[in-house]
């Protein structure tokens, strides 16, 4: 599926009184998981007591 594809199916979906923003958020929301997603598949991604530790030091 292209990206144009993706994103008409997105718009679709929605409610007709959705805003501009509303998509943008959403189109937001869904490439950021995506990313992530592929970030986990790359094995780049912190262990929960790595993320614990990066925690602490910025609490400080």
């Amino acid at each position: 599926m292209t990206v144009k594809e993706q994103v008409l199916e997105v718009i679709t979906r929605m409610p007709d009184d959705s805003t501009l923003d509303d998509i943008g958020y959403e189109l937001y929301v869904i490439e950021s998981v995506k990313k992530g997603l592929d970030e986990l598949d790359r094995g780049e991604y912190l262990t929960h007591e790595q993320a614990k530790e990066k925690l602490q030091k910025w609490v400080k």
